[in-house]
């Protein structure tokens, strides 16, 4: 039988510190989640009976089973523009999808959610940090997917002003973050494919300290919120961050 080698003694200081901190990370893990626990506990003592019946609801809402739900309507996202868009701004982009597919969830109203022009790479993309089990995805763009009649793109540029929504219509948001530097694009294509268009009514109800242009979570989340308050000065005030405001 062949004897096993000799460690050098470099070799066994790292042998140990190895064994040491498995033994440690084991312990470590242990502690967080008993931390976590006690972390959970004493905010649920500390919880005002009001708090505690909106987290039960919340966690109802979570745990639904989504083939099960009523939907009030139907909102699309327009991947068509995510190669002019920076690395930088398609992770925030995904992020913001992440957001709102989460606030979808959990809400009271929830809608179909549609997106077209999505890729392979999107799809790859949109599916590493959420499953997404809400959207639909879609290869071909919108135009091709469905009817003229039916689709409602929403910019901040169009002369229309939205005051209700029609549970028949699919409501398009550009699934782009610009920065601003694509200022007007989206409205000038819906325009040139003939697709009617429409912004939110915020001038009408709130003062903001720049242009009316919001991530592409907040415009879904207002949209939503009016669906269940029925009341867009309450959806804008709810949803979009209190440094937008004048």
């Amino acid at each position: 039988e062949e004897s096993q080698p000799k460690l050098s003694k470099n070799a066994q200081k790292k042998l140990i510190k190895k064994q040491r901190w498995e033994e440690f990370k084991d312990k470590k893990k242990i502690f967080l989640r008993e931390k976590k626990k006690e972390n959970r506990k004493k905010k649920r003592e500390q919880m005002t009976e009001e708090e505690r019946s909106e987290a039960i609801k919340l966690r109802f809402l979570k745990n639904r089973d989504i083939s099960t739900l009523e939907y009030f309507g139907n909102v699309l996202f327009d991947f068509e523009m995510y190669d002019k868009m920076s690395e930088k701004e398609k992770k925030s982009l995904i992020t913001q999808m992440s957001f709102l597919h989460s606030a979808n969830t959990i809400s009271q109203k929830p809608v179909y959610l549609h997106a077209t022009g999505v890729t392979p790479e999107i799809k790859q993309e949109l599916h590493k940090g959420c499953p997404f089990k809400m959207l639909q995805c879609y290869e071909e763009p919108y135009i091709e997917k469905f009817s003229k009649d039916e689709l409602v793109y929403l910019t901040s540029d169009s002369p229309n002003v939205i005051t209700e929504l029609d549970p028949n219509k699919k409501y398009i948001i550009g699934a782009i973050v610009d920065y601003n530097r694509l200022k007007g694009y989206t409205f000038e294509k819906a325009n040139s494919q003939g697709i009617a268009t429409a912004q939110l009514p915020i001038g009408e109800f709130i003062k903001m300290v720049s242009r009316k242009v919001l991530a592409v979570n907040h415009v879904f989340q207002i949209l939503n919120e009016f669906l269940v308050c029925n009341n867009w000065k309450d959806a804008f005030e709810k949803v979009i961050p209190k440094r937008k405001f004048e």
